[in-house]
């Protein structure tokens, strides 16, 4: 892990609260020009497969961690792979009640660490800002710089009380530029009551405003 102690070096942190400073917020103002656009948001959703049995299924106190691994060779021998881990901040980190559905979301900015250094440093000199000329997925996806996002939950069964866990990864080719989920919640006519349509889990639709990549699709081998 010596290769990994000097990517936070090159940005300097600032401590996140809930609500800017005044002087944090003048100076995002004042680099909102036509020419910088907001930050690209990561987003991915959790949802809970007991979520349409509702006396059965809930979690509480759920927490998430979200890391990212980045692999690459070592300086001193080619040969070598090392791998970074990276936390990534997210929205939110815990819930205390997790019934039906979760989206959680991380912001492409100064601090993290799925972009290169080199778009870091550019955000900073736009005072918190995406450029412009980076607003196209080609230019997106080439300022990622991971292998693979890993994400971690646990919390406590509503009905058992005992302690629930999941785990799942994320592969580069995995992450969709311009794309947002499909809902997969629908309400009952007659009872009232939501659902949750489970089949829909991985299903997109472009982003309002177009430029998304095109969607890879696999051709089923001939038998």
């Amino acid at each position: 892990m010596d290769d990994t102690e000097d990517l936070n070096d090159e940005i300097e942190e600032e401590e996140e609260t809930e609500e800017p400073r005044p002087e944090i917020r003048q100076s995002i103002l004042k680099g909102a020009t036509k020419k910088t656009l907001p930050c690209p948001v990561l987003l991915f959703r959790i949802a809970n497969k007991q979520s349409n049995y509702p006396r059965f299924g809930h979690i509480v106190n759920l927490t998430l961690d979200v890391v990212s691994v980045v692999e690459r060779r070592a300086a001193h021998d080619d040969s070598r792979m090392r791998r970074q881990f990276r936390n990534l901040q997210i929205m939110p980190q815990s819930v205390p009640l997790f019934d039906r559905m979760l989206y959680v979301r991380h912001v492409l900015n100064a601090d993290s660490p799925l972009i290169t250094i080199e778009t870091r440093k550019m955000i900073q000199r736009n005072h918190g800002r995406w450029s412009s000329t980076y607003d196209s997925y080609q230019k997106i996806r080439d300022t990622l710089h991971f292998s693979q996002i890993n994400v971690s939950l646990q919390g406590v069964s509503d009905t058992s009380k005992s302690t629930v866990y999941a785990q799942t990864n994320y592969d580069f080719e995995e992450v969709m530029v311009g794309y947002k989920f499909l809902d997969m919640t629908f309400q009952d006519p007659d009872t009232k009551n939501y659902f949750v349509d489970f089949s829909l889990i991985n299903c997109l639709t472009e982003q309002v405003g177009g430029g998304c990549e095109p969607l890879k699709v696999q051709n089923e081998e001939p038998e």
